[in-house]
C-alpha cells in the first residue's frame, strides 16, 4: 500500500481506500481457495494427519457449524510433550490473526535446551471452558501424564483452569 500511496503522490490521490485493496485481496483469495479456509486448513490438516500417524487433531463447531476451536499437534511435536512436557508455557497471542481469534502456543525445552512447540489452538471465545477444552486435549495428548510446572501470561481464566486440570502442577 505504501508504494501505491507514494507513487499516486499521497493517499488522497488514490481512488480507493486501504480498505477496498485488503476486500479486493480478500475476494481473490477466496476465488484460490473455493471452499473456504476452514475448509482449506482442514484440508491441510488431514493430509498431515493421513501422512502422520502420531498427528493429533481435535476441533469444534459451534451452533452454525463455524469453527469454534482447534486444536493440533504433528507426531514429533506429540512425542516432544510426552518427552519434554514436565514443564510448559502456555501462552495466548491475542487477535492478530484476520479472524481476531486467540491462537494457544503451549511450548517447552528439550534436552539441548532448545525451545519446542508442542501443540497449537486458534480458539474462540476466550473464557474458562476454552482454556479447559484445551488442557484436555493437551492430557490426552500426553497419555493422561501432566506437567509438573505451567507457565502462563498471568490470565486469570487460565490459572483457575490449570489449578483444576492439573492440580498437582505450579
Amino acid at each position: 500500500m505504501r508504494n501505491l500511496v507514494q507513487q499516486a503522490g499521497g493517499p488522497d490521490k488514490l481512488p480507493f481506500l486501504k480498505k477496498d485493496l485488503y476486500n479486493a485481496c480478500q475476494r481473490i483469495h477466496k476465488e484460490d481457495i473455493p471452499d473456504g479456509d476452514t475448509e482449506a486448513v482442514f484440508a491441510y490438516l488431514l493430509r498431515k494427519q493421513n501422512t502422520d500417524p502420531g498427528f493429533f487433531l481435535k476441533y469444534t463447531r459451534d451452533e452454525d457449524n463455524a469453527l469454534d476451536k482447534l486444536f493440533w499437534c504433528d507426531g514429533t511435536s506429540c512425542n516432544d510433550y510426552r518427552a519434554f512436557g514436565n514443564v510448559i508455557a502456555f501462552d495466548t497471542t491475542y487477535k492478530v490473526n484476520a479472524y481476531h481469534k486467540p491462537l494457544v502456543v503451549i511450548v517447552g525445552v528439550n534436552h539441548h535446551r532448545q525451545s519446542v512447540v508442542f501443540v497449537v489452538s486458534l480458539v474462540s471465545p476466550e473464557k474458562e471452558e476454552t482454556f479447559k477444552w484445551i488442557l484436555e486435549q493437551l492430557t490426552e495428548v500426553g497419555d493422561n501424564v501432566a506437567p509438573h510446572t505451567v507457565l502462563t501470561d498471568g490470565d486469570k481464566a487460565m490459572g483457575n483452569v490449570i489449578s483444576v486440570v492439573f492440580p498437582k502442577a505450579v
